[in-house]
């Protein structure tokens, strides 16, 4: 499962292996929901033919609690006077993501003791449980910038 939160400049994307900076004078950021979203499953009985297959996420707010899409799976944590709460998880659609080397939505905001800290990640049904506590212990980190 690859993960990507905003985190002082750089993107980490579990599937590049290494941390990509923005300052560091390399190619652009890469947009991480372009990593494995050209899937393809077969149609009928070994015909040999294929469809494109989008990524499947976690939807608390969707039929069957699914949800299929071109861009990434979503999920946040809600931190409240000290306490953190899981919020819904949903799809994010590849055309909402602006812009496209660092969305908006996948970056923390924060003010006080408050704060939203998004999970967007790329792999199916990535956001249904994710394992939080890694993340959890860094959250200060992972904020764009206090207001």
């Amino acid at each position: 499962m690859s993960f990507w939160v905003e985190d002082g400049g750089q993107v980490p994307v579990a599937a590049f292996g290494k941390a990509l900076s923005a300052s560091s004078g390399g190619p652009a950021l890469p947009s991480p929901w372009r990593l494995a979203r050209r899937r393809t499953a077969p149609v009928g009985n070994n015909s040999g033919r294929t469809r494109d297959v989008g990524l499947q996420c976690h939807c608390q707010r969707c039929p069957n609690s699914t949800c299929v899409t071109d861009g990434l799976c979503y999920v946040f944590m809600n931190k409240s006077g000290g306490k953190y709460t899981q919020g819904f998880g949903m799809c994010l659609k590849e055309s909402d993501l602006y812009p496209p080397d660092r969305p908006f939505v996948c970056a923390a905001s924060t003010k006080d003791n408050t704060g939203i800290y998004p999970l967007c990640c790329d792999t199916d049904f990535c956001n249904k449980d994710p394992d939080l506590s890694d993340f959890i212990g860094d959250l200060s980190q992972h904020a764009l910038g206090k207001t």
